[in-house]
């Protein structure tokens, strides 16, 4: 064996590892390594149709010209997505639909009951987020004097009544961050942030109600009611009294936002984790059939020449489940789809090279001559099919949406993945002993 040749087989085997490394935690042995693989965070999710979850539909209203109501779905739609985006659930998707553009689907890929309550009730939380000065506070309406002018009464959280100035201090538009915290003692706190409008009405308020409690209102409610220590102008920090669970929840208020619109609730529909395991044992079991049949129809043509390709088939899956992994990619059944797709592919790679082969052998040639003229022949024409293959997806991922968006992300991975592995690497193993791996002549 060259020099040449060991490097690049050297170098194979470390990409093959590498590979090996980030797909393992979504191939689930970790187990390899002792206890949590160092790249735990690189897995690629289960979409809506395999993990199961939680499909959800809303009407925006009240209904006004079609005009208006694009605009607004819009800017509702956007408003929805950062607050299911905060729940922190990977695959979920937001998007506009219906004939007049007034309706908008959540789709949540879930099956944890308690995330799928967390996402309706952030949904729901339709009414403006405000921060009001506190009047007074009472256990109900009669110990508060709502005689006084400008003021309003609202409930809170534990059944306390808050009588406020009608007029808020701040809004959600002042609010630009906010986050969990830790304390001086390690107790959870928020650390929040003003947006640079915001931050000046922020000190102006803080200043002139130090010492007095501003509420938190969102949905009609109040919220919590802290009580202002300090000025508070660009950060602040709401301490006291919370658990982490708490801290969370009053943080995912924060961040939600203000819908423009109410949102009608049209239809729930919850896919259970039993439906989607069965699906995707359904899927398991056609890819494994059709890799079955493809990889012995190699072998019976082919024979060490069709494993050397089985082996690259193998590898090309490896490095799209790697890269779907390292970008944190949701995998959904037209995801399957792809990869199927792209393993079809590789094989018929590998036939036009081994056929180019085959015919420089009967043209008399060597056999590491017939090696080499084999795949350089044969390039061109995998690069011009693995081009308009691309093309193609492209297309489909500039044009479609949702799960014909996840079928073109996975065929092209894999296409690109398959002009390497069909040339670089195939040719890397069938070098190391070509005796033994170059197709015989039919």
């Amino acid at each position: 064996m060259s020099t040449h040749s060991r490097a690049k087989a050297i170098g194979l085997a470390l990409l093959t590892l590498g590979a090996l490394v980030v797909a393992a935690p979504t191939l689930r042995v970790e187990r390899l390594w002792h206890g949590a693989s160092p790249l735990h965070g690189m897995r690629m999710e289960l979409g809506l149709d395999l993990a199961g979850g939680v499909d959800l539909l809303y009407r925006v209203k009240p209904a006004g010209t079609a005009g208006a109501i694009d605009e607004l779905t819009s800017r509702a739609r956007d408003v929805v997505a950062d607050r299911v985006d905060a729940l922190g659930v990977a695959g979920s998707a937001v998007y506009v639909q219906g004939d007049r553009r007034e309706q908008i689907r959540v789709l949540v890929p879930s099956g944890d009951p308690a995330v799928q309550r967390n996402v309706k009730e952030s949904i729901g939380l339709t009414s403006l987020l405000a921060f009001h000065e506190v009047v007074e506070v009472g256990r109900s309406v009669a110990d508060l004097d709502t005689g006084q002018v400008d003021t309003v009464v609202l409930p809170g959280t534990k059944g306390e009544q808050y009588l406020l100035k009608k007029k808020p201090e701040l809004t959600g538009e002042d609010l630009a961050e906010a986050r969990i915290a830790q304390g001086e003692l390690g107790e959870p706190e928020i650390e929040f942030e003003m947006t640079d409008a915001g931050a000046a009405r922020s000190a102006e308020a803080t200043a002139r109600l130090k010492g007095r409690q501003l509420a938190i209102v969102v949905g009609g409610r109040v919220q919590m009611a802290p009580v202002i220590e300090n000025r508070i102008e660009r950060h602040g920090r709401i301490r006291g009294g919370m658990d982490i669970a708490a801290a969370g929840r009053a943080v995912r208020m924060l961040r939600a936002g203000s819908l423009p619109v109410e949102l009608e609730a049209i239809s729930e529909t919850v896919i259970g984790p039993t439906l989607g395991e069965d699906t995707v044992q359904r899927g398991l079991t056609a890819c494994l059939a059709g890799a079955a049949l493809v990889i012995g129809f190699m072998l019976a043509l082919y024979r060490t020449a069709g494993a050397v390709a089985t082996a690259a088939l193998g590898l090309n899956l490896l490095l799209q489940l790697a890269t779907l992994a390292a970008f944190g990619a949701t995998l959904t059944l037209p995801g399957i789809a792809g990869l199927a797709l792209t393993a079809g592919i590789a094989v018929d790679s590998n036939v036009l090279v081994f056929e180019r082969i085959r015919d420089e052998r009967r043209a008399g040639k060597a056999l590491r001559s017939a090696l080499a003229a084999g795949y350089e022949k044969a390039f061109p024409a995998i690069l011009d099919s693995h081009a308009t293959s691309l093309l193609t997806a492209a297309i489909l991922y500039g044009f479609g949406s949702g799960p014909v968006k996840g079928f073109a992300v996975t065929l092209g991975i894999g296409l690109i993945a398959n002009l390497f592995t069909a040339t670089w690497a195939s040719r890397t193993l069938q070098e190391l002993a070509p005796e033994m791996t170059t197709p015989a002549l039919a």
